[in-house]
């Protein structure tokens, strides 16, 4: 009877959906969090968009490689972007993944 429960248990586990990761392209003014917004302790990239409804929001740039190499381009000056990632919160705050970051023409 154990043996039959637990397989039961393994098979309801294995039948919940697997959440996938969303890749969402969004353009805006990309932004060092700390020099230009002093929103955190050391330099990190935000970019400001405006979300479905026109309202500004600022999404905190986790620091994957693709950020840090960025990075130079907006920490003394905010340039606008075409970006890709996915956006989670962490802690109340909207935190992307980037996929992949241009400079807007």
């Amino acid at each position: 009877m154990k043996t039959f429960l637990s397989s039961l248990a393994i098979l309801g586990l294995l039948a919940l959906p697997l959440r996938a990761e969303t890749t969402t392209k969004f353009s805006g003014t990309a932004m060092c969090a700390k020099c230009a917004l002093k929103q955190t302790d050391t330099c990190q990239m935000a970019i400001k968009i405006k979300d479905t409804n026109g309202k500004e929001e600022t999404l905190l740039v986790e620091n994957n490689k693709i950020a840090q190499d960025f990075h130079n381009k907006i920490c003394k000056e905010n340039k606008d972007v075409n970006a890709e990632g996915t956006v989670s919160e962490q802690g109340g705050k909207k935190v992307v993944t980037l996929k992949k970051i241009t400079l807007a023409k």
